[in-house]
């Protein structure tokens, strides 16, 4: 079970926030635009997860999250192409 559930709504609603904050950073940036939110992206995970308390080292956080971070920036891509129609 997960406990302090406002806590943690607060902490995703906050994480959410900062992918739109990312994706509407490069709206414009056309066809390196996948590139610039995956990077950005893997920035914004790996500075939470280190300060979250994570042993791992960079290049292992990584390798774990490369999929994923891969998928949100696809999926941030694609509302932003359907937003504003490019």
């Amino acid at each position: 079970r997960i406990g302090n559930l406002t806590h943690h709504a607060n902490v995703l609603h906050g994480l959410i926030d900062d992918h739109v904050a990312i994706a509407r950073k490069y709206r414009e940036h056309g066809l390196n635009r996948y590139t610039l939110l995956v990077d950005e992206l893997r920035e914004l995970l790996l500075q939470k997860i280190i300060l979250h308390g994570c042993k791992l080292s960079q290049e292992k956080i990584n390798d774990l999250l490369s999929i994923d971070i891969g998928l949100n920036a696809r999926g941030l891509e694609s509302w932003l192409q359907a937003k504003i129609g490019k």
